[in-house]
C-alpha cells in the first residue's frame, strides 16, 4: 500500500511513479542520467490538493515526469528535516535537484502550463556541464555565521531586531506586514515579553493585533479555533487549513496576553481554541492530539445549522511529537491559569503517552506516530519541544521526574546533536544520507527555542553546561544573517535576553499533600513573571534539597524563597508575602 498522501478530491497524481526519500532514487537519476523532481506538500494543504487534481493530473505532465525526470514525493509534516533544507518558500514546493541533491531551480505551486515550461526548459538545460547549468539558477548564498563565534552575548541585536518588529507592525489592522500576513507568534510573545519589561508601544502591538486577529477571518467563530494565515492584509479572508502547531502556540499567547492585560477576551479566546482542539484533534484513546484539519472553504463558507449536515474536512491523526509537546505545554500553563485539574492532566497524559510510544534512549524522541509505529528519530524539534514541556511540567507538579526527563534530553541534545563551533543540528548529522541531509544544518529559530529550553532548565537545575551551550548557540549567527529574518527573529531576541539577564527562582518548601504549599506554587505561577522558574521541595521526601535551601531549621509551615541572581529576599510565610516579593521590579529586570 502506497504511503503518499494524495488530494481526498479525484486526481491522478498516483499515476506518476512517485519514490520515497531513499539513496534508491538518487541511484537511479545516477544510473540513469536524470534530474530529480522533489515535490514537498501537506496532507492540511489547499494549494497541493490543486496541484494533485490540476498540474500532476495533466496527462502531458505525468509523461514528461516519468520519462524524463526521477520523481520524489515528501510529506513536509513526517519529514521536517528535508523540508527544511529544500523549502522554497512555502507549500507545494517544486524543487529540482541533481543527483547528489543539489538544488538546481524550483518553485512553490506551479500551474500545468508553468510547469510544462520549466520541466522542458530544465531538461533541455540539463545537456549542459553541470556548472554552467546551476549557475544559471542558483545565487549565491552569504554566509549565515560569524567567522568566530562571540564570546559574549551582543545586546545591541536586540534593539536592532526590536527596530524591524516595530517596522513591520501594521498599525491599523495589526499583525506584521501587508498580505499574506501570518500570527507570528514569536513577535506576539516577544511583544508581551517587552510590555511586561519596559511597557511602551508594546502593548498596544500586541492587544490590538491579537484583538483583531480573534474578531476576523482568521478565527472560526462557528467551531473555534484559528485558521494557519490570511490571505489578505485586514485578517478576512484566510486559508482554512487549521494546525495543532499554530493552535496550541497560539493559545499559549492568548494565556499570557491575559495575564499581562486582564482583558478577558484573551482567555475566552484560548478559551475556544482548547474547545476546538478537545472536540476536534483529540484522540482520546491515545491521549494524544492529531496534527491538522484539511483546508474546505466550501465547508467554512456554511453556517452553524450547514455545517451540521455535511461531513467535517478531513483531520490527519498523525500524532506529532513537537507539536504534541506544545500542546501538553499550552494545556499546562492553561490549567494552572483557571485551576482546571482536568486541563493540567490533559497535559501531562499527553506528555507520558508521547514518552511511552516515542523514546527510545540510543535514538531519541520519534517524530511521529501513526498506525503503532513510531518514526524518525533524533529530531531537535521534538527533543527542545518535549523538553520545555517537561519543564514547565515540573514546576506545576513538583514531580522531580520530568525534570530528570528534561536533563536527558538537554544531555542527548549535547552529546548527539551539539555542533563543534556551537549551535545544534536538526538532525544528527549522517555522511551517507541522501541529498542536502548529509550535510549539518543549523537554523536559527529552533536554535532559538532550544536555548530559551537550555537557559530554563538551567535555572531550575543549576547545571552550568546546559547555559553555556545555549548561549554558543545563540554566539555563532552573522549579525546581518539574523536581521535579515525581521520579526520571524524575536524568538531570537526572546533567547538572548534570557540569556543575559538573571533568572528569578521561587522555591516553595512543603509537603505535597499541603493545600497552601499547592496554593504557593500555582499563585506564583500566575503571576506573569519574565525568567522566573518554581520550584516546589517537599521536606520529607527530599530532606537535603530542602536543607540547601532552608539551612538547618526547616519551617512548619509552607514557605518560599526568592532569589534572583544571588540576591535573596528574606522567606514569605504567606502568599502574599511572596507574591510582593515576585513583584518587587528590580526581579524582572
Amino acid at each position: 500500500m502506497s504511503n503518499f498522501r494524495f488530494s481526498p478530491r479525484p486526481n491522478r497524481a498516483h499515476e506518476i511513479e512517485w519514490h520515497e526519500w531513499s539513496n534508491e532514487p538518487f541511484a537511479l537519476a545516477q544510473k540513469t542520467h536524470r534530474l530529480l523532481l522533489l515535490s514537498i506538500s501537506a496532507v492540511w494543504c489547499h494549494w497541493c490538493h490543486v496541484m494533485d487534481e490540476t498540474t500532476y493530473s495533466d496527462p502531458e505532465i505525468i509523461e514528461i515526469i516519468n520519462q524524463r525526470f526521477v520523481p520524489i514525493r515528501v510529506d513536509s509534516d513526517r519529514r521536517p528535516d528535508i523540508n527544511q533544507r529544500y523549502n522554497l518558500g512555502g507549500w507545494p514546493t517544486t524543487a529540482i535537484l541533481n543527483a547528489d541533491g543539489e538544488l538546481i531551480t524550483g518553485a512553490t505551486y506551479l500551474p500545468s502550463e508553468q510547469m510544462r515550461d520549466l520541466l522542458t526548459r530544465i531538461d533541455e538545460l540539463h545537456q549542459l556541464p553541470e556548472s554552467e547549468l546551476k549557475s544559471k539558477f542558483q545565487p549565491t548564498e552569504s554566509s549565515r555565521f560569524r567567522p568566530v563565534p562571540e564570546p559574549e552575548i551582543l545586546l545591541e541585536l536586540v534593539e536592532q531586531i526590536e527596530n524591524r518588529i516595530l517596522a513591520r507592525y501594521d498599525q491599523q489592522w495589526g499583525g506584521f506586514g501587508t498580505s499574506p500576513k501570518f500570527p507570528m507568534v514569536d513577535a506576539l510573545f516577544y511583544a508581551i515579553e517587552a510590555h511586561h519589561r519596559k511597557d511602551g508601544q508594546w502593548e498596544e502591538v500586541f492587544t490590538h493585533t491579537m484583538n483583531k486577529m480573534a474578531s476576523g477571518g482568521m478565527f472560526d467563530h462557528i467551531e473555534g479555533g484559528f485558521f494557519r494565515y490570511s490571505t489578505d492584509r485586514q485578517w478576512r479572508i484566510p486559508h482554512y487549513e487549521k494546525m495543532l502547531e499554530d493552535n496550541s502556540q497560539l493559545m499559549e499567547a492568548y494565556l499570557q496576553a491575559w495575564q499581562v492585560s486582564n482583558q478577558d477576551e484573551f482567555l475566552d479566546t484560548a478559551r475556544h481554541v482548547f474547545n476546538y482542539l478537545y472536540k476536534n484533534l483529540y484522540l482520546a484513546d491515545q491521549h494524544a492530539w492529531a496534527g491538522s484539519q484539511d483546508a474546505d472553504e466550501n465547508y467554512y463558507a456554511l453556517d452553524e445549522k450547514e455545517r451540521r449536515l455535511v461531513q467535517a474536512p478531513f483531520i490527519d491523526t498523525t500524532i506529532y511529537t513537537d507539536w504534541n509537546s506544545m500542546m501538553a505545554r499550552s494545556l499546562l500553563l492553561m490549567g494552572v491559569l483557571t485551576d482546571d485539574r482536568h486541563i493540567i492532566d490533559l497535559g501531562i497524559n499527553t506528555l507520558e503517552s508521547l514518552w511511552e510510544r516515542s523514546w527510545v534512549p540510543e535514538r531519541g524522541l520519534a517524530h511521529y506516530y501513526i498506525d503503532g509505529q513510531a518514526h524518525l528519530y533524533r529530531q531537535l524539534t521534538d527533543v527542545t519541544a518535549y523538553g520545555q514541556a517537561c519543564n514547565l511540567a515540573f514546576q506545576v507538579t513538583g514531580d522531580r521526574h520530568w525534570l530528570e526527563r528534561s536533563g536527558l534530553l538537554a544531555d542527548f541534545c549535547l552529546f548527539h546533536l551539539e555542533a563543534p563551533e556551537g549551535g545544534f543540528y536538526d538532525i544528527i548529522p549522517c555522511e551517507t544520507a541522501p541529498g542536502a541531509l548529509g550535510r549539518p544544518h543549523l537554523d536559527l529559530q529552533l536554535n532559538s527555542r532550544t536555548a530559551l529550553w537550555l537557559l530554563e532548565l538551567t535555572a531550575l537545575t543549576d547545571n552550568q553546561p546546559y547555559e553555556k551551550a545555549a548561549k554558543k548557540a545563540l554566539s555563532i549567527w552573522q549579525d546581518d544573517y539574523v536581521l535579515s529574518y525581521g520579526p520571524l527573529a524575536a524568538g531570537y531576541a526572546r533567547a538572548l535576553l534570557a540569556a543575559e539577564q538573571p533568572w528569578t527562582t521561587v522555591t516553595v518548601v512543603g509537603e505535597k499533600h499541603d493545600a497552601q504549599a499547592r496554593k504557593m506554587v500555582e499563585e506564583s505561577l500566575r503571576q506573569y513573571r519574565l525568567h522566573r522558574v518554581v520550584t516546589w521541595i517537599d521536606p520529607v521526601v527530599e530532606p537535603g534539597l530542602a536543607a540547601a535551601v532552608t539551612g538547618a531549621l526547616t519551617p512548619e509551615k509552607p514557605t518560599a524563597y526568592v532569589c534572583t541572581g544571588q540576591t535573596c529576599l528574606p522567606p514569605a510565610h504567606t502568599i502574599d508575602e511572596l507574591l510582593e516579593h515576585q513583584n518587587q521590579p528590580r526581579y524582572d529586570q
